[in-house]
């Protein structure tokens, strides 16, 4: 999703604050040089190679007209860097709390599909009482057996989820725990519904 698609989804009305800035103007090695200047970069300055464009009369007009309040161009650059991350400000406290409604915080994951998945879990048990007592049902699907390439998905998934999360993985299963989990999974039973697991009602690890 593009920024500004966001910030017209999420920000509660979308003011177009952003600012306009010269990408292409100037690199690594004589940025100093070019933002210590006072006075203000020429419409061809903001010509994008990129993207193909330039800037309008009407845009630049805007520009010149912010970049008469500072005293050079490296002020400016702050004045824009703010501009661009002010925009985010009002969608990011909508998201949070629409994940709040659900007493989800939504820093804790890593991306959105993963607080929307928190959510689906969160409606999926907003009836539950881990005290009541619920008759078993019948599950018609397959009973679940553990192979050998499913084991080994499992394994290669969590180790590349706790080495992107840099967490230890010193105790984390390994191929050779294949038999001992497979013993278990066929000998217990579903901690919630106390049925066999099937394939829809797979074991976890969690």
């Amino acid at each position: 999703m593009e920024l500004k698609k966001a910030a017209k989804d999420f920000g509660d009305g979308y003011d177009d604050k952003k600012g306009l800035f010269t990408y292409e103007a100037f690199n690594t090695d004589n940025v100093n040089e070019v933002l210590s200047k006072s006075e203000p970069f020429t419409m061809e300055d903001f010509n994008s190679s990129l993207k193909k464009t330039k800037i309008s009369q009407k845009d630049y007009q805007i520009y010149l007209e912010d970049a008469k309040r500072f005293k050079n161009r490296w002020d400016y650059l702050q004045f824009y860097n703010e501009q661009d991350t002010q925009i985010m400000i009002k969608p990011l406290m909508t998201l949070i709390s629409l994940q709040f409604k659900y007493k989800i915080d939504m820093f804790s994951f890593m991306s959105m599909a993963a607080c929307s998945n928190a959510i689906k879990y969160t409606k999926a048990y907003e009836d539950f009482d881990i005290l009541g007592t619920y008759p078993n049902f019948e599950d018609q699907s397959q009973k679940f057996y553990q192979t050998e390439y499913y084991w080994q998905s499992k394994v290669r998934g969590y180790q590349l989820q706790d080495k992107h999360q840099k967490r230890d993985t010193t105790n984390n299963v390994q191929d050779s725990d294949f038999d001992y989990f497979k013993q278990l999974f066929k000998d217990s039973n579903c901690s919630i519904c106390g049925c066999k697991f099937t394939f829809a009602n797979n074991p976890t690890l969690d």
